[in-house]
């Protein structure tokens, strides 16, 4: 019997990192440099040997258990794994297992400009769930059978009780076809920008966000890259750091700090159901300048927007740009995020994450305005 358990530190490890297959080969190897995993886990083997007559069995068994963490991903933006052979995706990112699964290209747990290339749209994955869901309901009800199946002649009460289930669950989607928002499921399915047909909205061509056209501008001046990034429920704002001071500056108001990711299912889901509180958007609009920084946007910055890090790295994606703003600033590395800070950019209370109270939420912002008026007001 043999017994081992480890829990150690790794680094310089070497990552596969996916790259298109029209070079021969599916992956190479990168060294992630200074990025630590910690691998925690067990092994434990028995070995026996059986006597049968003049037989000599040996039996051995093997239990072995790993799980990894990356502790640190050492300055290096999250690691999103895909390729065009296949429809899932992986993830490395501090906090989670190394390669950990993110999503469906299909489904949409991706970047925006993923879901510009996604195979199915909100209203065809949710048509696709409507059938499949409508026909297991009719499969518990006995009415749809297949080729072994024996006849159902009675409905036992568990039976129809998953019926009922499945047919509401099945009605609660229909009207998604039409745009509703569907706040019990709005972490799991592509936001509302990719449908096609929203009832009551125009079909123009519009900038939207996940629940409906977004103005992208402020006063007189284009907001800098609001021709590809959005906010949800019509809140106007930047997506500019340096932009969002200046107006904040301008206006005398607190700033409102959205730490979000194209690609944040629990972003997608604060939205649907707390930003889109008629309370909390009158207080947006009225008592604040709101930022929206996208961590994982991969779009290459104006170049009077790149930052040189204390280690002398030029940053020029948006993604890593926002993402050092917010780890340097206001010391967070996950999405969602939210800070109330002044105009030169100091946090007035602690961040909130992520938080379905919408009465917590209305405090948070009410706080944060007075605070902001007790450090500007004499």
């Amino acid at each position: 019997m043999i017994g081992n358990y480890y829990n150690s530190i790794s680094s310089d490890i070497l990552y596969d990192y996916p790259i298109s297959s029209i070079s021969g080969a599916t992956a190479t190897k990168t060294n992630l440099g200074t990025a630590k995993i910690r691998n925690r886990g067990f092994d434990f083997q028995v070995d026996a040997r059986v006597l049968t007559g003049k037989v000599n069995w040996n039996v051995s068994a093997n239990v072995s258990v790993n799980r990894n963490k990356v502790v640190s991903m050492g300055g290096l933006d999250d690691i999103i794994s895909t390729t065009e052979r296949s429809v899932g995706s992986h993830i490395t990112k501090e906090g989670y297992p190394i390669g950990s699964f993110y999503g469906y290209n299909a489904i949409g747990i991706m970047s925006k400009a993923d879901y510009a290339n996604a195979l199915l749209d909100r209203e065809v994955y949710l048509a696709i769930w409507i059938v499949t869901f409508a026909l297991l309901g009719f499969y518990l009800l006995g009415k749809l059978r297949f080729a072994h199946d024996s006849e159902v002649k009675t409905l036992s009460v568990g039976r129809l009780a998953l019926a009922i289930v499945d047919f509401a669950f099945v009605v609660y989607m229909i009207p998604g076809m039409w745009g509703a928002p569907l706040k019990a499921l709005s972490g799991y399915l592509p936001p509302l920008q990719t449908q096609d047909f929203i009832l009551g909205q125009s079909p123009l061509p519009v900038i939207g966000g996940a629940d409906g056209p977004t103005s992208i501008r402020v006063g007189a001046a284009q907001v800098k890259y609001g021709d590809f990034l959005s906010m949800p429920h019509g809140i106007t704002g930047y997506f500019e750091w340096n932009e969002a001071l200046a107006a904040a500056r301008a206006a005398g108001k607190p700033l409102f700090v959205d730490v979000t990711g194209h690609g944040c299912v629990n972003c997608r889901e604060m939205e649907q159901k707390v930003l889109s509180d008629e309370r909390v958007q009158q207080i947006l609009r009225d008592d604040y300048i709101v930022v929206a920084l996208y961590t994982d946007d991969k779009a290459r910055a104006a170049g009077e927007d790149w930052v040189t890090t204390e280690s002398g790295t030029t940053l020029k994606e948006i993604g890593r740009i926002n993402s050092y703003i917010a780890r340097t600033r206001f010391n967070v590395n996950a999405q969602p995020n939210y800070i109330v800070a002044d105009a030169a950019g100091a946090a007035l209370l602690p961040p909130r994450g992520y938080d379905l109270s919408v009465e917590g939420f209305v405090d948070f912002l009410e706080r944060g305005v007075a605070a902001y008026k007790a450090r500007t007001q004499p």
